[in-house]
């Protein structure tokens, strides 16, 4: 990865040095007002208010720099580019062997854009409208560099512009400017393990499910975190036991669209963190197959969509 900022200076001459950048940052932190920085005889002096400091560098050669991004370049709101990846961080996956799952699956669809992310028991995906006019091949953002990415967008008070090669990703915006190689694998056609059976639909207030579903949790003790659901006409009762059913906990959602359905399970720390993404006032919970109480799979459809 590699990230590079400008910032505003009234500057005598031209210049490029190599320093440590953690430490400079400790040392300015510190100062107050205006900085005076020196280039001299193999050190950089820093003044500021009635602090000084001297830093040594290294020539501007040693830094390894990327090489240009070439490839298709995009015009995005920043917007658009952070909040789809803040939709899907939750469900990304940690494990190192299937690295391919350690990212974000970007890919496009008319003007718009998908991301999707799965740890393989869960998948969060959410469309964008972007209006791209440029289409290009399906990549993967690594884990590690999406915190960065949502950084730049929110400092950005314009468009930000990607470019998206076969092995790097770049954004950037007035001087700001972030690069990440990608991930090189093949993420999983995520399209044929979405459910497309029909279910019993539940429509809850997300924000009173949310409530819920924390009252709940309170007695879990579990590292499942198991929840059960029990629906009836205008009720859902989500309820969660402590170590060896000591105790116990329940919240209760009522609203006009909840139908009778039969009791089904499910991990309720991953339904929080889903409902707590997305962004409609309302959710539709789909139990696809009720029958199987503990291997209920749910649909949740609001500002984005988490299945798990």
């Amino acid at each position: 990865q590699e990230a590079s900022v400008e910032v505003q200076a009234v500057i005598d001459g031209k210049g490029a040095l190599c320093i440590d950048a953690r430490l400079l940052s400790g040392i300015v932190a510190r100062f107050k007002g205006e900085l005076l920085i020196e280039q001299r005889d193999g050190e950089i002096r820093i003044a500021g208010g009635r602090g000084e400091a001297s830093v040594p560098f290294l020539p501007a050669s040693d830094f390894q720099k990327f090489s240009a991004v070439e490839g298709i370049e995009l015009e995005l709101a920043p917007g658009a580019l952070s909040g789809g990846i803040a939709a899907v961080l939750h469900a990304i996956s940690t494990e190192e062997t299937r690295y391919y799952l350690n990212g974000v699956y970007l890919e496009p669809q008319g003007g718009d854009l998908i991301f999707t992310s799965t740890d393989g028991r869960r998948l969060a995906t959410i469309e964008v409208t972007a209006g791209i006019a440029e289409s290009f091949e399906p990549v993967i953002l690594p884990r590690q560099a999406l915190g960065d990415v949502i950084k730049l967008c929110e400092r950005a008070s314009d468009q930000v512009v990607v470019r998206i090669s076969d092995r790097a990703f770049e954004v950037a915006c007035q001087g700001d400017c972030f690069r990440t190689r990608l991930i090189d694998g093949q993420f999983p056609d995520w399209r044929r393990v979405y459910p497309s059976d029909a279910g019993t639909e539940i429509v809850i207030p997300r924000k009173e499910a949310i409530e819920a579903l924390q009252v709940a949790l309170a007695a879990s003790t579990d590292k499942s975190s198991a929840v059960k659901f029990t629906a009836t006409e205008g009720r859902l009762t989500m309820r969660a036991k402590g170590a060896e059913g000591a105790a116990w906990a329940e919240g209760v959602v009522e609203a006009a669209d909840i139908p009778p359905c039969e009791p089904f399970g499910m991990n309720g720390k991953m339904l929080l963190q889903a409902l707590e993404k997305c962004s409609a006032d309302a959710v539709t919970l789909t139990v696809i197959d009720p029958a199987a109480r503990h291997a209920a799979e749910g649909l949740i459809d609001g500002g984005g969509k988490q299945h798990g």
